[in-house]
């Protein structure tokens, strides 16, 4: 029977509800894991003839249009397991999974919803009690080494009123930041989520991963920065052109 967490009686519970023994087996071969996820996307710089191309992917794009993309606190849709560096998601646990979003309601209907991380994912977050709460990053923020990182980051915790749902989460589309800590070293990527009033519901919209470790990336970024070289070389191209049009009426005026 595959490991998911307990059900979320309280959230305490749920949120120190250990990883299970076996976890290091779902972790093999995660690198090798094929995307199934619908709308698998991975985008790259594109390279220019005569310049320098950019890493092949390196900003690797997943998108979830269509379920299994959300959790429900109130629902039949408690958890979602996915792999942030190939998009893979499930309603069960499988083989790789390296993060997981639950949902569930306590006994008086108050609502507790939070991103999971293992021992390898971590979610970018501000430290709280009982858990610390995830962070809302706007379009274009740096996600990087200089955050705080957590293995649980909480949308909201036993709440009916708002009143203690995360910044940002609250009725809202926003940006989650997490790392992954591979082989090769520790990758930065973020999540596009969308929730419901008082993060009832959490629906994972879109993942953007960095495959350059150590490198930061910006919220909702889908390709690589050019490097300076390369830039310099745009602009030097886009000269030449220029020179070339103006040089083309300059014969045509003569003519």
């Amino acid at each position: 029977m595959p490991w998911r967490p307990a059900a979320l009686t309280n959230a305490r519970t749920f949120m120190n509800t250990p990883l299970p023994p076996s976890f290091d087996s779902y972790q093999t071969g995660a690198r090798a894991v094929s995307a199934r996820s619908l709308g698998t996307l991975a985008l790259g710089a594109t390279a220019l003839a005569g310049l320098p191309s950019e890493a092949d992917a390196q900003i690797s794009v997943f998108t979830f249009p269509n379920p299994p993309n959300s959790v429900s606190a109130f629902g039949s849709n408690m958890y979602l397991y996915f792999t942030v560096q190939t998009g893979e998601s499930s309603a069960s646990a499988f083989s790789g999974f390296s993060a997981v979003m639950g949902a569930a309601h306590n006994t008086d209907n108050t609502v507790v919803s939070a991103a999971i991380g293992t021992y390898r994912v971590t979610w970018a977050g501000v430290a709280g009690s009982p858990q610390a709460t995830l962070s809302s990053f706007s379009p274009w923020a740096s996600i990087s080494g200089a955050a705080t990182f957590f293995r649980y980051g909480l949308f909201c915790y036993a709440s009916y009123n708002g009143s203690n749902v995360a910044p940002g989460w609250d009725n809202s589309t926003a940006y989650a930041g997490f790392r992954d800590v591979l082989g090769d070293g520790t990758h930065y990527g973020w999540a596009k989520i969308t929730t419901s009033d008082h993060g009832a519901v959490v629906t994972l919209d879109a993942i953007g991963f960095n495959n350059v470790p150590g490198e930061a990336i910006a919220a909702g970024q889908t390709v690589a920065v050019p490097e300076p070289a390369a830039s310099a070389a745009l602009l030097a191209l886009g000269a030449a052109g220029l020179a070339a049009y103006r040089q083309r009426k300059k014969i045509a005026r003569a003519a």
